[in-house]
């Protein structure tokens, strides 16, 4: 008999934006019997229902799932049930890098989750949103449960975000301005600390490619080659242990909706910093591990009092959610997140994480409903016309390059071109930037072939992005306006937005030149402008009518 699965209301589900959340889905019961199917017909079952967008589907609206039913718990039963799922709807497992705490491969794509002390627990985070590399899903599932406690709680993000734009907007709104600097300092092997240790050298940290014949310098090496992966803003300390910091948003918005998500591990890390006693400097627990303080992306504190209150809100947010033996709890990490409660007797939960980032498809921010930091485009002026705005956000914003103070010395770097003043024009200071080719973005991650930054540079960035944010501009289009700006001066950026049916933002742009009044291009930036200009006919000319996402 064909597996059949029906809805069922899921205790203590909210409503967040008209959806229940989390949903729930179990194997239909037929005649009042519940019945447990082979595994067999469970995988092709929800394989089937994965095919036909359902679990997408499902995801997107509802942020999470509890799937009740299939039976059979076993991590290999998991890893047929999950993986089926997964791959049916084109997603790949994520290669886990940075990992801190302690969690291990018992099953295809199928990892223990976090093994740290059972009476300790953990608070609200999206899983790795403290990098700018994370899962876009992660998937629970009960193999074992505990005698007493072991709740998985949940959080919808949105409704997190909602509740501290109104309870603590100064936090928000510093957060959006400044951004967040997650630190985290990864002991060398042999120093760690007790119960949840965790170092450089762990498989899924930073240990990915070593080789028993590796020296220490060697392994150092291939350490901060993974490192980079994730961020340029890293040192060793004296004692051989590294200390990274990931300048991250801490506010993104949904892929699915487009809705405004706190996602960060904020109060995650101020919860079990405070309770394990390391809020003060040196910021050593009980445990004997480092916990550094989380920071604005200035490097400014964040008030106790504003994470405190944080953490308040989130606790009247959660739902505690009791995973029976062979229950899966699906998440979308972009909408929601998750913890841990303490726990007695034995308990295992196994997770497997997944990303839907595909080579080819979407990945330059300007094809997404994501935020735009600032940048320059190619070509000297650039042009755009408003023809519809968002629902919500897309506002678009600009800063003069020239913000620095005119009497100080021009000093030459390769993003900046100085051209000295002659009869005709004045002194000029030219710059074509933009900090995605050095950190990546999504399906287009940072190529291999460019040189690693210094961390000299990686500050320069900051220093830049920073800059332009604080003297910034935001212009707030509306339907009709139309914006020019002179590329080689002016960096230019956008918030994020939300779109609905009948208010989907569409903007049209135009890359313009003036042979007659146009600034002389510098040699370097002629190929590029060459691109852009040379050989252009109407045909190659694009104005779509209707608003649509470009895939390159």
């Amino acid at each position: 008999m064909a597996v059949q699965f029906e809805h069922f209301n899921v205790p203590g589900a909210q409503v967040v934006h008209s959806n229940s959340f989390p949903y729930g889905l179990q194997v239909k019961i037929e005649e009042g019997k519940p019945h447990t199917p082979s595994l067999e017909a469970s995988v092709k079952a929800v394989k089937a229902l994965s095919e036909s967008g359902r679990f997408s589907e499902l995801l997107q609206k509802h942020g999470a799932v509890v799937l009740k039913g299939i039976g059979h718990p076993s991590a290999d039963s998991y890893a047929k049930v999950i993986n089926a799922l997964e791959t049916a709807r084109g997603s790949r497992p994520f290669i886990q890098i940075g990992l801190a705490g302690k969690r291990n491969i018992v099953a295809e794509n199928i990892w223990t989750a976090n093994e740290g002390p059972q009476d300790r627990r953990f608070y609200q985070h999206n899983e790795y949103s403290r990098y700018t590399r994370f899962p876009a899903n992660i998937h629970f599932y009960c193999e074992k449960k505990a005698l007493e406690g072991g709740e998985t709680p949940i959080a919808h993000s949105a409704l997190v975000y909602e509740k501290l734009e109104n309870s603590i907007p100064e936090l928000v709104q510093e957060i959006q301005k400044r951004g967040l600097a997650m630190k985290m300092l990864f002991r060398a092997p042999g120093k760690e600390g007790t119960g949840n240790e965790f170092n450089w050298a762990g498989e899924f940290s930073f240990g990915q490619e070593f080789l028993p014949t590796d020296d220490q310098a060697t392994k150092k090496a291939k350490v901060e080659k993974q490192v980079r992966k994730l961020t340029d803003d890293f040192h060793w300390t004296e004692d051989d242990s590294i200390e990274i910091t990931q300048h991250i948003p801490g506010i993104r918005r949904a892929p699915a909706s487009g809705h405004p998500v706190w996602f960060n591990g904020l109060v995650g890390r101020f919860g079990i910093t405070r309770d394990i006693g390391a809020l003060d400097p040196p910021y050593i627990g009980r445990d004997g591990m480092t916990y550094l303080p989380c920071e604005y992306g200035d490097g400014t504190p964040i008030p106790h009092e504003h994470l405190e209150k944080l953490e308040e809100i989130i606790d009247k947010l959660e739902i505690n959610l009791s995973l029976d033996e062979g229950d899966i709890l699906l998440v979308d990490n972009f909408q929601v997140s998750h913890g841990r409660k303490p726990w007695k007797g034995e308990r295992r939960i196994l997770v497997n994480l997944t990303t839907t980032a595909k080579e080819g498809q979407i990945g330059a921010p300007s094809n997404t409903a994501d935020k735009q930091v600032f940048h320059t485009d190619a070509g000297d002026i650039i042009s755009l016309i408003c023809l519809q705005p968002a629902a919500e956000g897309g506002e678009s914003k600009i800063a003069s390059s020239w913000f620095n103070d005119p009497q100080k010395p021009y000093t030459k770097r390769p993003i900046l071109y100085h051209q000295p003043a002659t009869d005709s024009a004045p002194e000029r200071v030219l710059i074509q930037y933009a900090r995605r080719y050095f950190t990546g973005f999504l399906a287009q991650p940072r190529s291999k072939n460019i040189p690693p930054i210094t961390e000299a540079q990686a500050e320069a960035l900051d220093a830049l992005h920073f800059l332009a944010e604080k003297h910034s501009a935001t212009l707030n289009f509306q339907k009709g306006d139309v914006q020019y700006i002179n590329n080689l001066s002016i960096l230019h950026a956008r918030n994020g937005f939300r779109d609905e049916k009948g208010k989907e933002r569409h903007l049209l742009r135009l890359w313009l030149r003036d042979p007659e009044y146009a600034w002389e291009t510098p040699e370097p930036l002629r190929p590029r402008w060459n691109n852009v200009y040379e050989n252009v006919n109407v045909e190659e000319q694009v104005f779509p009518v209707e608003p649509r996402i470009r895939k390159t």
